[in-house]
């Protein structure tokens, strides 16, 4: 269902009691969202289900939007919101935690079988370091590195000041580094360590 409309004139429809408008909302965001989630959780059933909670909350928490962002930056805080909550759940019960997926970090796969055997490995020692962040490191690595978030949506989404982002992927990326020069992957950083977009 394609709409002209604009996501703040479709969320005036929907509360004015059409909520057949809202499946225009979800098919223009999904992708995104899912995306997102995904490269947050690294299980297409668990961003699957996510993003499907996520955008169950949009709809029952639509009166509470207050459009100081936009809807689709007010939609990832709560995919973000229910990916920690699915991960919470999944640490009491004790299951292994996926990481996002950075094969993308890496150069484009090679012809030669030894060359993509170390590009494998590599991608590996990344996803292990990445896991072994602490949940708001890993967190803001994610936003930013993987999924290109610049710092201002970072901060939206996390409910947190610009500076706050800066110094938790600071961190995050001097622990990165750490963690990948113990793995013997001295020259290898997914992101460039100087980055001040």
């Amino acid at each position: 269902m394609e709409s002209p409309l604009d996501d703040a004139e479709l969320i005036e429809l929907i509360r004015s009691g059409s909520t057949q408008y809202f499946a225009v909302l979800v098919e223009r965001h999904q992708n995104r969202v899912f995306q997102f989630v995904f490269s947050l959780l690294r299980n297409r059933q668990d961003a699957e289900d996510v993003t499907q909670d996520a955008f169950v909350g949009a709809f029952r928490k639509l009166e509470s939007f207050e459009g100081r962002s936009t809807f689709f930056t007010w939609l990832r805080r709560l995919a973000y919101n229910a990916c920690i909550d699915h991960l919470r759940k999944q640490k009491s019960r004790k299951s292994d935690l996926s990481t996002p997926d950075t094969s993308h970090l890496v150069a484009p796969h090679s012809a030669n079988p030894m060359n993509r055997f170390e590009e494998r490995e590599t991608i590996d020692a990344v996803r292990f370091a990445i896991d072994q962040l602490p949940e708001e490191q890993r967190s803001v690595v994610c936003m930013r590195d993987i999924d290109g978030m610049d710092y201002s949506e970072i901060a939206s989404v996390l409910d947190i000041p610009i500076g706050t982002v800066r110094s938790r992927l600071h961190r995050a990326r001097l622990e990165l580094k750490s963690i990948l020069e113990r793995a013997g992957l001295r020259a290898f950083m997914p992101c460039q360590e100087l980055d001040n977009r």
